[in-house]
């Protein structure tokens, strides 16, 4: 009996009252509509067309009644654009327009208060600043899967070019050990002046000189003519 609050129902009368239809949500919002829909379908793309539709149909698929006519007339043009999109003419934006969707073709632009299929807690003016936000956070996400991907490539061409080298410095080991190895005296020639030990065979003399000369040398090694001075003396 407070007059306020009878006030209050009788605005929210007139208000239903002036709506050219209702929707098939019952207590639920459209957030929870579109829950539920991505629980269904995780891949889906679900613009605010899919979800106006899917509000305006009762659970066993029948569409409801006063909103018959607006939803062939939302239905058709999300066809339309959907057939543009695969023929390449579509809108290619990242983040949805409500501007100049299904939605908007039907109903014209949308005015002030909430937006439709979306909840009437929702400005324009927020679900635009909203969807500009995610359009950037999945270019931020796409470029760091490119930039993962990119490090993983790189990585693994620097495993390839390791494992490479490796293998030429092994093969370099290996020729140089076997450069090493010691010739055995059978591989060499008949002719050859180099020994077992690397010692320089000097072949004999065939002549030898008759009636050597003797000199008597001092310490220094310097000739001594007489041989009678110094203590010790070197031939």
């Amino acid at each position: 009996m407070d007059p306020k609050k009878i006030e209050i129902n009788k605005q929210n009368k007139q208000n239903r009252d002036n709506l050219e239809f209702s929707y098939c949500l019952g207590r639920r919002s459209y957030a929870q509509k579109e829950y539920l829909m991505l629980q269904e379908n995780p891949s889906a793309q679900i613009s605010r067309a899919d979800k106006w539709l899917a509000a305006h149909e009762h659970v066993d698929g029948t569409i409801l009644e006063r909103a018959k006519s607006k939803y062939d007339q939302v239905k058709a043009a999300a066809n339309k654009r959907k057939s543009r999109s695969l023929g390449g003419e579509g809108c290619t934006e990242a983040y949805e327009d409500i501007d100049n969707d299904e939605i908007a073709e039907v109903f014209g632009k949308q005015k002030k208060g909430g937006v439709r299929a979306i909840g009437s807690y929702v400005s324009k003016k927020q679900l635009t600043h909203l969807s500009v936000a995610k359009s950037k956070i999945e270019q931020k996400d796409r470029a760091l899967k490119d930039a993962t991907d990119g490090k993983h490539e790189v990585l693994s061409r620097i495993d390839g070019l390791e494992r490479l080298l490796l293998s030429v410095f092994s093969k370099l080991e290996k020729m140089e050990k076997t450069s090493r190895t010691p010739t055995s005296s059978s591989e060499l020639g008949s002719n050859s002046n180099i020994g077992t030990l690397g010692v320089t065979q000097v072949p004999p003399s065939n002549t030898r000189a008759e009636n050597p000369r003797i000199y008597l040398c001092d310490k220094s090694g310097k000739k001594n003519s007489n041989g009678a001075c110094g203590d010790r003396w070197y031939i």
